[in-house]
């Protein structure tokens, strides 16, 4: 955050109907290097807000005509001087007058007649209070512009179009919140006979969780030497088996060092003989759903990723009959609340996509997410929502 320079001063308007105590304010004011604008009635004192706009506005209660509690009304329900801060100033000191001032949303109150160090005091605190609130609003700009370029940067990772590889039907679906979070997935060939499939979800949501997101997805890259063994010949015995890319993924990115974990279901399937080896790093489990209205949950695999190659995964196979579909999903859509709080729940998803299985791929993921947004009943997703789901044809 940038250092702080406490401004010396600043533009204030000084309203009261009597000449006097303008005069007097005008000249405690100025002393201290203030500029000093001046008006007689609330309805001067209105338009000078809007065109001069000034620092801060003292502001005087008994008025004939509009008083002061009317004229800081109208600057409360009015957008451009909503926030301009007021003090009141009157020779009424009744509670009953400060509690109605300040309810009206005035900052402070100073009572006649007038004290020159009470008066400056007062005034550099409102001052520097304006002030830090700009300063603090120009870094919830800043912050807004990182956060829009992750969110940028996080769609950039998720595939925009269908990925087709020959054999397989693949379809996908992305749902962020309303918040950055660290949700991705892919499908990517690594030679003519195997693809691998992967889905993960990094823990928090913000500009941290965005970026871990974008460094494991250059981790998972075809030819950054992870998921293939860099023997440079591109082959099967080159494909790297599940357990052993989780492995690695749990060294490289330890809680200690990046202040994240992050779950995974990694997967290899062999096109040719239509084996999938599996493993998950504490990710919701994918299931394989069979055309015949069954389901096999798929739920080999160890603890989180971040704990520094602590922890070992455990792979699990299974062969992918003709009409099998594989969905891979993150938390977001088991997690997904209604009004009363209530989850959609595995169970209810599995359910759910047993009674869809006869609809095509593309049908079946918009229908599913349909079904779970109504169950949202309106409610704010809380969480990214990610569906991958493989097919092998019939």
């Amino acid at each position: 955050m940038p250092t702080l320079e406490i401004l010396p001063a600043g533009t204030i308007l000084v309203v009261d109907d009597t000449a006097l105590n303008r005069q007097l304010l005008k000249a405690i004011l100025r002393s201290s290097g203030h500029q000093v604008i001046e008006a007689a009635d609330g309805e001067t004192a209105l338009a000078m807000a809007e065109e001069d706009r000034p620092d801060l506005m003292l502001l005087d209660i008994m008025m004939p005509g509009m008083d002061g509690h009317e004229v800081l009304g109208h600057l409360r329900s009015t957008e451009s001087t909503a926030e301009l801060p007021v003090i009141l100033v009157s020779a009424l000191d009744e509670t009953s007058e400060k509690i109605k001032g300040l309810d009206l949303g005035a900052a402070d109150y100073i009572t006649k007649p007038f004290d020159r160090r009470e008066v400056l005091a007062r005034v550099r605190a409102q001052l520097r209070i304006r002030q830090l609130t700009q300063t603090l609003l120009q870094e919830q700009s800043r912050l807004h512009e990182d956060l829009c370029a992750a969110a940028e940067l996080q769609t950039t990772l998720i595939p925009r179009s269908e990925l087709s590889f020959p054999g397989l039907r693949i379809a996908h679906r992305f749902v962020p919140s309303d918040r950055i979070g660290g949700d991705l997935f892919n499908v990517v060939r690594l030679d003519d006979q195997h693809v691998a499939a992967y889905i993960l979800d990094v823990a928090g949501h913000g500009v941290p969780s965005a970026l871990i997101t974008f460094s494991v997805a250059q981790s998972l890259s075809r030819h950054a030497g992870l998921v293939m063994r860099s023997d440079g010949v591109a082959s099967p015995e080159s494909v790297q088996s599940p357990g052993p890319v989780l492995t690695e993924l749990d060294r490289q990115y330890p809680i200690e060092r990046f202040g994240k974990h992050f779950t995974i279901t990694y997967a290899v399937l062999d096109v040719e003989s239509w084996q999938l080896r599996y493993s998950s790093a504490a990710h919701p489990w994918p299931i394989v759903l069979h055309p015949e209205g069954t389901v096999t949950r798929l739920t080999e695999g160890g603890s989180v990723i971040g704990l520094g190659g602590l922890m070992s995964f455990e792979e699990g196979e299974i062969d992918l009959a003709p009409g099998d579909r594989l969905m891979l999903t993150t938390d977001g859509l088991e997690e997904r609340r209604n009004a009363a709080g209530e989850f959609f729940g595995s169970d209810r998803l599995e359910q759910l996509a047993i009674s869809l299985r006869h609809r095509d791929i593309e049908s079946f993921c918009d229908d599913l997410l349909e079904e779970v947004e109504r169950h949202g009943a309106g409610e704010p997703d809380r969480d990214d929502i990610s569906l991958l789901v493989i097919e092998r044809p019939e």
